[in-house]
């Protein structure tokens, strides 16, 4: 299921960044570092969901 999920924000993000610069609402030059950081960030979060879950089941 991470696997998933990190296949999804790989693929969503970035578009999804591309989409605020080209509208001007993020500077160009923050693209790449917005997308690593929120990239660690959900990877960090969606690794304490599944653990979470995983507890919850037991």
């Amino acid at each position: 299921m991470q696997t998933e999920i990190a296949r999804l924000a790989r693929h969503v993000l970035p578009p999804a960044l591309a989409y605020a610069v080209a509208k001007g609402w993020v500077p160009a030059e923050l693209q790449q570092p917005i997308i690593e950081a929120a990239l660690a960030v959900g990877a960090v979060l969606a690794a304490l969901w599944a653990s979470r879950q995983r507890d919850k089941a037991r």
